[in-house]
């Protein structure tokens, strides 16, 4: 726990856990993201974020739970200079 200047607390804290994934079909990325969504949204948490639209797909889970949810995605639109 670390104070930041104007005076909110910043916690962070990762668990590893394990989730089952289908990889028949390409469904791998797909189940893994469902399943912990899932199992997210039964966890004791304040804020769960997602990387990825794809994933975010599911953060209707933990919303639903009363959960708060970020979603981020990073877009290559942007030409970038070389």
């Amino acid at each position: 726990m670390s104070e930041k200047p104007c005076g909110a607390y910043f916690f962070a804290f990762f668990e590893k856990f394990v989730a089952p994934i289908l990889t028949s079909g390409g469904l791998a990325a797909v189940s893994s993201s469902f399943f912990a969504a899932l199992y997210s949204a039964f966890g004791k948490y304040d804020v769960v974020h997602i990387h990825a639209e794809g994933p975010a797909f599911f953060s209707l889970f933990p919303t639903k739970s009363g959960i708060y949810s970020v979603s981020t995605h990073f877009s290559t639109t942007q030409p970038k200079e070389q």
